[in-house]
């Protein structure tokens, strides 16, 4: 990797150590550099999947050479891909990294560069970072977290040429997210989405690994631990917040998760 850094560049990142809910959605970085001309970086073969926008002069290593980004255009890069940017003058630049487990097609993509939805990646990922640090925030910041994931997967529909995959669970997980405290029935979990019981199971199996239940309980511990981080609430009212009635079912469930009880997260994290 090379890394160029003229004074007085800045930086601001999220991963999921920091926020929580992008594990839950595929994402492992998220940052904003602000720089001047004479920044530069360059990466081989990035393990993951990674969606690029700026506002200013800069280029991306696109096709085995730079490439000028213009602020309305997005670059995509597929898992093992060389990516690089730099810039030309003052500018920022967005990034987003996800896994590679994050798009999956039948085809992989040129490194390319797909028109629009630059100005709304720009916003999500300014709001995930800014959010995070905001204790009285820390509801809010799994849906920008999800509408940044949902838009990078737009853009990387658009770089293949393809129409943008409909989400058929999209309406139940915004129903999580918003009440997570409430009981998700088998009845409940089949009225939010919409859909018969047999085809939501086999959906949530064929995205995410698990059942419809199994994601919710990893959405509740996602908010729990952006609580734990980002709040002095006591670990009883957390549990609460997040469904769990029982503060010992509730620290069970989160150490089978994070490798640690809630008292003990909430200390590592400082």
């Amino acid at each position: 990797m090379h890394l160029a850094t003229p004074p007085g560049t800045s930086e601001a990142s999220i991963d999921p150590a920091r926020c929580p809910p992008l594990r839950g959605d595929g994402l492992t970085w998220v940052g904003c550099t602000a720089s001047v001309r004479g920044y530069e970086y360059r990466n081989q073969r990035q393990p993951g999947w990674q969606v690029v926008v700026v506002d200013g002069a800069a280029d991306v290593w696109c096709d085995g050479g730079w490439r000028a980004l213009p602020t309305d255009a997005v670059y995509v890069a597929p898992p093992g891909a060389d990516v690089g940017t730099r810039l030309r003058g003052a500018a920022r630049i967005w990034w987003t990294c996800a896994e590679r487990r994050f798009a999956v097609g039948t085809t992989e993509p040129e490194r390319v560069l797909a028109p629009e939805l630059a100005s709304l990646l720009r916003a999500a990922a300014s709001a995930a970072i800014d959010e995070t640090d905001r204790p009285e925030a820390a509801a809010a910041v799994p849906s920008w977290v999800a509408l940044l994931a949902d838009l990078a997967t737009r853009a990387i529909a658009r770089a293949r040429g393809e129409a943008p995959p409909a989400d058929p669970l999209a309406a139940l997980w915004a129903a999580v997210r918003a009440r997570p405290a409430a009981r998700w029935t088998a009845a409940d979990v089949r009225r939010a989405s919409g859909l018969p019981r047999e085809r939501l199971r086999r959906l949530c199996r064929a995205r995410h690994g698990c059942s419809p239940q199994r994601r919710i309980t990893a959405f509740r511990l996602e908010h729990a631990a952006l609580l734990l981080r980002r709040s002095a609430l006591p670990v009883a009212e957390i549990a609460r917040r997040v469904g769990y009635a029982r503060p010992f079912a509730f620290s069970t469930a989160f150490r089978r998760t994070y490798g640690a009880s809630p008292r003990a997260w909430r200390a590592s994290a400082g």
